[in-house]
Order: structure tokens, then sequence, then C-alpha cells
């Protein structure tokens, strides 16, 4: 099975890929992976309540 990767380094595209994110994880379930290149890190935990 083949897998999606995600890939945010800034709080705007956390905000911006969360709708995506959660779409693909409702459809595909296990196989949607989450990375944060850990860039703005102290500003990223603040934003979507999905990470």
């Amino acid at each position: 099975m083949k897998s999606i990767v995600i890939i945010i380094g800034t709080r705007p595209e956390a905000i911006k890929m969360a709708p995506v994110y959660l779409a693909l994880k409702k459809r595909l379930g296990d196989s949607v992976r989450l990375v944060s290149t850990g860039q703005h890190k102290e500003l990223l935990w603040q934003g979507p309540k999905f990470l």
C-alpha cells in the first residue's frame, strides 16, 4: 500500500494544509502521514489542533 506524506514547515503552511490533511486522513486513514520540518516549531504548535 502506498502512503501520502504531507510535509509542513511553518505555521501558515500548517493552517493551509489542515483541511487537506483532515480530509485525506478521514478518507484514507493510516496511509496519510504528517511530517514537520521543525522550522518555526514554537509557532507551529499554536496553529491548528490536528497535529
